[in-house]
């Protein structure tokens, strides 16, 4: 019979403890509101242009139109512009078709009431060297870390029009500059190992009559490249092209701690950063936060928080928590829960709490069943946020809470040791799980 540490043995009392605390506690406080789903439109989104035919070279205001239609304030947010090559003028760009050219996030962290219209203006720039032509110019509304649209197997933004705007455009440019791309057909991915690294090709191309030494950085993220702080690994070289070439390039994912790895792959040639993003995966189980907000109850005095996990299953038999923290601007504890993360696609948790301040800090972390923190979120709302002033009370921090806050913070430093739990949960296997598509 294995032996396991008394840690382990700890660990796994204490989170079953925990579990019971939370079903014990919390209710569902609000049944309009389910977790968003691939394609769901959370934010009305409308772009104006001053004109649609463009110098390069030129910059131009773009006025953004955005209203809140999820029902609860959506904090965390981001605006993300992309440039991408729909019809050039020179036939030998004829490949470079879809290839992007500007990414760029004018707007980011921002906090929308809920039900809150907002309009923006932004400052969007046309490098000099992009070539004549047809573009579509795609702004999005991505929201917080797992709803990016550069991985369409998380975004709330798609083609179908949620959360998304495009413009056909048109650029003008009698001089243009020497370019590379990246041919998107190209591209090939090996299949995904629990541990061995994952490599990765694509051709760049040299359209120009001129030889060109051309930077490219390769960064790998955790499931999101919305977010520096998702940064898993970089590598930067330096590739040469001589004229009217290509040249296939490569690179191998090694970090195998994650199941979803977003890959970005950007070139620097005079001023435009052509990229492409592909996204691979591992046969390992894990869970992301990918939605928190709060919301009111009834007139005055009580509050609920809401969250949503993205769970990837692939024989996985690993229990995980979620533990979910309401803070006053100071830090100051106000409520606090844990939650065993049931098997499934998605999970949802909820939790009241009572109102103590006009500004609340909502933090979530994920553990693995060995303690170890394997995500983290943090958004901030404040009381208008949700629907109106909420009225402070004292914080009703009980026992109760005291001591499911010690004895998770105590598991965690414990199993940090090491050893599996003895509990084991046998899953069927299953690929990584999609929203709704």
């Amino acid at each position: 019979m294995k032996k396991y540490t008394l840690g382990v043995l700890l660990l796994s009392v204490f989170l079953s403890a925990f579990t019971f605390v939370s079903a014990a506690e919390t209710k569902v406080s609000t049944d309009a509101f389910v977790c968003p789903t691939y394609g769901q439109n959370m934010v009305d989104l409308s772009v104006t242009l001053p004109s649609d035919n463009i110098l390069a070279g030129t910059s131009m205001p773009v006025t953004l139109k955005l209203k809140n239609i999820s029902g609860l304030p959506l904090s965390g947010g981001s605006v993300m512009v992309r440039l991408i090559a729909s019809g050039l003028t020179d036939k030998i760009l004829t490949k470079a078709k879809d290839s992007v050219f500007v990414r760029t996030l004018p707007l980011t962290n921002l906090l929308l009431s809920k039900d809150e219209a907002r309009t923006v203006s932004v400052d969007i720039s046309f490098p000099a060297s992009l070539p004549q032509g047809k573009y579509t110019l795609d702004v999005a509304y991505v929201l917080n870390d797992g709803f990016n649209k550069e991985n369409p197997d998380l975004s709330i933004a798609d083609k179908s029009g949620a959360n998304t705007v495009e413009k056909v455009i048109t650029i003008k440019n009698a001089n243009p500059l020497s370019i590379v791309y990246f041919d998107a057909a190209t591209l090939k991915k090996a299949d995904g190992d629990k541990v061995k690294p994952i490599s990765s090709s694509v051709d760049i191309v040299n359209p120009s009559t001129k030889a060109v030494s051309v930077p490219v950085a390769w960064k790998v993220y955790r499931w999101d490249a919305g977010s520096e702080k998702n940064l898993v690994s970089s590598f930067v070289e330096t590739v040469e092209l001589a004229a009217e070439s290509r040249k296939n390039i490569s690179y191998s994912v090694s970090d195998s701690n994650y199941s979803l790895y977003q890959v970005v792959v950007q070139a620097n040639v005079n001023d435009i950063s052509p990229m492409i993003t592909f996204s691979v995966e591992r046969p390992v189980g894990e869970a992301m936060v990918n939605f928190v907000s709060i919301g009111k109850i009834g007139s005055i005095g009580n509050g609920f928080v809401i969250g949503c996990v993205q769970n990837a299953f692939a024989n996985d038999k690993e229990i995980r928590t979620v533990m979910v923290t309401v803070s006053n601007p100071q830090g100051k504890p106000i409520e606090r829960a844990v939650f065993k993360i049931n098997p499934g696609s998605k999970f949802e948790f909820t939790k009241d709490f009572s109102f103590a301040s006009k500004e609340y800090i909502v933090e979530t972390l994920i553990a693995s069943e060995a303690g170890k923190i394997i995500g983290r979120t943090k958004q901030t709302f404040t009381c208008t946020s949700f629907g109106g002033n909420c009225v402070p009370e004292t914080a009703k921090t009980t026992t109760k809470n005291n001591i499911v806050t010690t004895l998770f913070a105590l598991t965690v430093l414990t199993a940090g040791t090491g050893g599996l739990i003895a509990v084991r949960f046998y899953l069927k296997r299953k690929k990584l799980s999609k929203f709704n598509r």
